[in-house]
């Protein structure tokens, strides 16, 4: 559930922006992907109402001359954070560059731009490996669909940068222990589609069959 490590990017992204504008680096229009903006737009627009978000698809996971010039198109249109659904560091490499934000993605970038990097969401296969051989070894593996996250701990939240104010920090932090417990999901209602129609009605939640068929933007994000 990669969309879950959006929301306390968004919550960051949010709060530290000057310009208000994000730039979103998106893999393929699907719905994983797709989540993900809606995710952090959501989080985002919680904590700041004026934000808005730029998307540039690139149509691939890993492509680091489109990735550089993706994020440098993003920046000169005034973007000064920037997130990616796409696995190389280019963007974190511009943005330490240019004096702007980013997030790592898959894992943590922050080698790369260690004045940049505000955090990362990190992929973490091994308790997932480590149960399943597990299960293998001791007869009792059973084929199962898998989708986790946070709460599975096959998603993980890298260090946050000291540049970001403890209070902002804290407010991230909340949210990714509430989503781990259960308590927060980020897709709650009231939240209407792009085309201004309704989705989910106040304190409602999207199902695991919407999120899995996700194929619009939420209201506010533009393009």
């Amino acid at each position: 559930r990669f969309y879950e490590g959006r929301v306390p990017q968004g919550i960051i992204a949010g709060q530290m922006t000057k310009t208000n504008k994000v730039g979103y680096i998106a893999a393929f229009p699907i719905p994983e992907v797709i989540r993900g903006i809606n995710a952090a737009f959501l989080a985002a627009r919680s904590v700041n109402p004026d934000i808005e978000f730029e998307i540039v698809w690139v149509n691939s996971w890993y492509n680091p001359p489109v990735e550089e010039a993706a994020a440098r198109q993003l920046a000169a249109n005034g973007a000064d954070i920037i997130m990616q659904h796409t696995d190389t560091p280019e963007a974190m490499k511009v943005a330490e560059e240019l004096g702007i934000y980013a997030f790592g993605q898959a894992s943590d970038m922050s080698a790369y731009g260690p004045n940049a990097s505000l955090s990362a969401s990190i992929n973490h296969w091994g308790p997932y490996y480590v149960s399943r051989i597990g299960a293998f070894l001791d007869g009792k593996w059973e084929s199962t669909d898998t989708w986790g996250g946070l709460g599975a701990e096959m998603l993980e939240i890298g260090p946050f940068s000291d540049n970001i104010p403890l209070r902002v920090q804290e407010q991230a932090s909340d949210a990714i222990k509430r989503i781990r417990d259960g308590r927060l999901h980020p897709f709650t209602g009231p939240i209407r589609r792009q085309d201004g129609s309704g989705w989910l009605a106040a304190g409602e939640t999207a199902t695991d069959s919407d999120l899995l068929t996700m194929m619009f933007f939420v209201e506010g994000i533009t393009g």
